[in-house]
């Protein structure tokens, strides 16, 4: 008679779970889950963002541009420029970006 096994999280009658228990395999089980418990509780993408910061990313410095919402994808075509949902404005990574490439959307200087 062959031996019936209950699928995988669900008990038998009498409370075993019949599943063959390798405690190196559980116990390797456990390792990798504690470890992707830190890894995610390290990991917070929110915790990288400033009020006002004025950094990118790669530690570069921004520059804010006034884009008109007509105008968005051509100013993240022609030169990769990023929305900041915080200033809500847009911006372009000022290393990677001249001041006269990004002219036509520069704000007025006061």
């Amino acid at each position: 008679m062959a031996r019936v096994t209950q699928p995988a999280g669900q008990l038998g009658p009498d409370g075993s779970d019949d599943a063959p228990h390798h405690p190196s395999a559980c116990e390797r089980v456990g390792r990798v889950i504690e470890r992707a418990r830190k890894e995610r509780a390290a990991w917070n993408p929110r915790s990288s963002r400033q009020s006002g910061a004025s950094a990118t990313a790669s530690g570069g410095k921004r520059l804010y541009l006034n884009v008109p919402y007509a105008e968005k994808e051509e100013a993240k075509r022609l030169l990769g420029a990023r929305w900041d949902a915080q200033r809500r404005q847009w911006y372009v990574d000022a290393d990677r970006v001249s001041r006269e490439q990004a002219a036509r959307w520069l704000p007025p200087q006061s």
